[in-house]
């Protein structure tokens, strides 16, 4: 189980990939001053890093497994740097699992490779109840890679069942030291336990503008990632700042060295 696809995390399939008409990418937030960053957006910033290395590769040899990275890098980002919320429940654990499941079904035996792209064709995973579907392509056309990608996900675990569809694009121009462009995805689901049920739809946007190296040391140098969430279906009843839109925008200024800023 090699390729890393968050199926449940960003979800669209719009073949126009930069202009899906994802809520995240379309809304703006002000924000305060930047300050260090706190653990979670420590690990957010190393997996930009990751995401910038993914990237890079798969615009040089484009494969199922490092294909697949980019979209699931997205998620990583995400939920390192708004936290639980970006999944998107009031009691995240259960959906976590989920996307953990999702994220590690293997794509790469039903993936078809050709020059420039990878394509999922009706790829199906089922494992311990749990089922994962996808469909889409992700394509390099010289440093340009975009994709988009539908995913499905559905299964039972500690008496609570969980159904999400979700839907990725990317667009990312990439260069020997820049990455620019965008990931975004969208996810509507249900989860129910105990008699009850609760609906909910929200979109994640990652905005990458990075300087990178690649010697002596791997890392970014210069530039911001912003991660965005707006939701755009809040389960009944929901209130309290987890149920927000937020932004958080991570600001480099030297190699791995950055600060982070919060919107107002």
């Amino acid at each position: 189980m090699k390729s890393r696809v968050l199926l449940a995390v960003p979800l669209v399939l719009a073949a126009a990939c930069g202009s899906s008409g994802n809520a995240a990418l379309s809304k703006t937030f002000n924000y305060g001053a930047a300050q260090a960053p706190t653990t979670a957006e420590q690990s957010a910033g190393s997996s930009a890093q990751t995401s910038v290395t993914t990237t890079a590769s798969f615009s040089s040899s484009p494969t199922a497994d490092n294909g697949a990275s980019i979209a699931g890098a997205a998620l990583d980002i995400a939920g390192s740097a708004l936290g639980d919320a970006a999944f998107g429940m009031a009691n995240p654990g259960a959906v976590k699992n989920a996307l953990t499941r999702a994220a590690a079904a293997g794509f790469d035996t039903c993936a078809t490779v050709s020059a420039g792209k990878v394509t999922f064709n009706n790829c199906v995973q089922t494992e311990e109840g749990f089922s994962v579907t996808l469909n889409g392509s992700m394509t390099v056309t010289a440093n340009h890679v975009s994709w988009g990608l539908t995913a499905g996900f559905s299964g039972t675990e500690n008496g609570e069942t969980i159904t999400i569809s979700m839907h990725h694009t990317g667009d990312i121009t990439v260069t020997d030291t820049k990455i620019v462009g965008n990931a975004a995805s969208e996810f509507s689901g249900s989860v129910s336990a105990g008699g009850q049920s609760a609906s909910f739809g929200f979109a994640v946007a990652v905005l990458f503008d990075l300087t990178y190296q690649t010697s002596p040391t791997a890392c970014v140098t210069n530039g911001t990632v912003e991660v965005r969430r707006v939701w755009t279906a809040k389960p009944e009843g929901a209130s309290g700042a987890e149920f927000g839109d937020v932004g958080v925008k991570l600001i480099w200024s030297g190699c791995n060295t950055f600060q982070v800023a919060h919107s107002q």
